[in-house]
């Protein structure tokens, strides 16, 4: 089987059974038709349709963004942890750098630990879902 590369997008097993075969177009390469369909994440369009709070929470935008959001299922709770995880791993490398290459402050320690149990507990959220 070939697709072509208008219909790949990087997602994961639970995006792609919400879209399953759905595409608003006889034509492969019309990936929208009024506000219905899906427009490519790598599109500066992208943008426009969806957002991210500042906690990790996908926001519809527009009603394009909307029929994304419901089809993907982007409201998930586990959307928003893994990407308050990606988050708070950086946090998590920079402060272990802090405190493997300084004078081990104890705010940067406290901070490190602090950082660790609530990456813990949202790992522990993630795997219950």
């Amino acid at each position: 089987l070939t697709n072509p590369y208008a219909n790949l997008v990087y997602c994961c097993p639970i995006c792609n059974i919400g879209k399953s075969n759905d595409w608003p177009s006889d034509d492969p390469l019309v990936s929208v038709v009024g506000e219905i369909g899906y427009v490519d994440p790598c599109s500066p369009d992208y943008v426009e349709h969806l957002a991210r709070g500042a906690d990790g929470v996908i926001v519809p935008l527009t009603p394009l963004g909307s029929y994304i959001h419901r089809r993907l299922k982007l409201n998930l709770r586990r959307r928003q942890i893994c990407w308050l995880l990606g988050r708070m791993e950086t946090q998590i490398k920079a402060l272990k750098e802090i405190v493997e290459h300084a004078d081990r402050d104890e705010d940067d320690i406290q901070a490190l630990c602090a950082l660790l149990d609530q990456y813990f507990s949202y790992v522990g959220v993630l795997k219950r879902e």
